[in-house]
């Protein structure tokens, strides 16, 4: 099955329409007017995160499916299990990205009890952020969608299994960030 040669790989969207026999022409279609009509929203991973995961599940094949947002369905469904997505800039791979539930950023609901915990013990502030964020979570999908500046073909996806995103958190981020440049040495690609 397909899902086994891109689990913990590095691909591009052209590549994984390739495998499954993707028609991309519409999708380039809508890609090229976004881009050109609206270039600021294009480029803002928050403003294109839903029709980037539509798009991606359509190139799936049917291995993925949409999920949705927030907390009672993850953003992607491969069969049974629960996968999230997010996005990193191509242009600055070296940078940690946001990994860790949104609620754990800027003033969403979890940051204020999640730095209480971190002033009384570093494991249960840790274990908070992990049951809020990472446990059910099966396999994680980062996109280079942030600042997105490229064809459509050229989108770079990485597909991991939770654990290894696991092993590649920047423990100064207190756990809510991943280390790009480590999972990039970590995973092959297709």
């Amino acid at each position: 099955m397909m899902q086994h040669e891109i689990v913990n790989k590095m691909f591009t969207m052209g590549q994984l329409a390739e495998k499954t026999g993707a028609d991309l022409s519409r999708w380039k279609l809508r890609y090229g007017l976004d881009r050109e009509l609206s270039p600021r929203s294009f480029a803002s991973g928050r403003a294109n995160y839903i029709w980037i995961q539509e798009l991606i599940c359509y190139v799936s094949g049917g291995m993925w499916d949409y999920g949705g947002q927030g907390k009672s369905e993850p953003d992607f469904w491969m069969g049974e299990d629960w996968c999230e997505a997010k996005a990193y800039d191509k242009e600055k791979p070296h940078l940690n990205v946001d990994v860790a539930a949104s609620s754990f950023f800027a003033n969403n609901c979890k940051v204020k009890d999640h730095k209480a915990l971190l002033e009384e013990s570093d494991t249960a502030a840790k274990n908070f952020l992990f049951k809020h964020s990472y446990d059910g979570n099966d396999y994680y999908l980062l996109t280079s969608t942030r600042n997105l500046d490229c064809e459509l073909e050229e989108i770079e996806m990485v597909f991991v299994e939770t654990d290894l995103l696991i092993e590649c958190l920047d423990p100064k981020s207190h756990f809510k960030k991943v280390n790009m440049s480590q999972l990039f040495d970590k995973v092959g690609r297709i």
